[in-house]
C-alpha cells in the first residue's frame, strides 16, 4: 500500500485500483483538512475514472461493468464515503470538466500546507 501525505489534516482518501486490486495496490492520500474536501476529491476522482470509459455505444450496465472491472474507486476515511455508492448517478449524469478535476484539489491543499 502506498501512503502519501498531502497535508496535515485528519482525513484520508483510499484509492482502489479495481483492475489490479490487492491491498498492495491501494494508494492512501492522507491529510485532507476537512471531510467535505476529502469527499469532493473522492467524488471527482471516481467520476474521472468512470468518464474514461464512457462512449456513446455503452449502455448503463456495460459502462458500470467497465468501471467495476477497470476503474478506480475512492473511499474517505474516517467517515466511510465510497465513490461506488454514487456510480449509478455518475453514469446517468455525465461529468463536466470541473466535476472531474481532482488535481485542482491536490493543488489547493498543497498551496495551503
Amino acid at each position: 500500500m502506498g501512503v502519501h501525505r498531502i497535508a496535515d489534516g485528519p482525513y484520508s482518501v483510499i484509492i482502489i485500483d479495481m483492475f489490479h486490486y490487492d491491498e498492495e495496490s491501494e494508494v492512501v492520500l492522507r491529510g485532507f483538512p476537512t471531510r467535505e474536501l476529502a469527499v469532493e476529491y473522492a467524488r471527482r476522482r471516481t467520476r474521472d475514472s468512470l468518464e474514461e470509459f464512457r462512449t456513446p455505444q455503452l449502455s448503463h450496465a456495460e459502462l458500470k461493468r467497465q468501471w467495476y472491472t477497470f476503474g478506480e474507486d475512492c473511499v474517505v476515511s474516517p467517515e466511510g464515503y465510497k465513490g461506488a455508492a454514487d456510480i449509478d448517478f455518475f453514469i446517468d449524469h455525465p461529468a463536466t470538466p470541473d466535476e472531474r478535476d481532482w488535481q485542482a484539489i491536490e493543488k489547493l491543499i498543497s498551496q495551503h500546507s
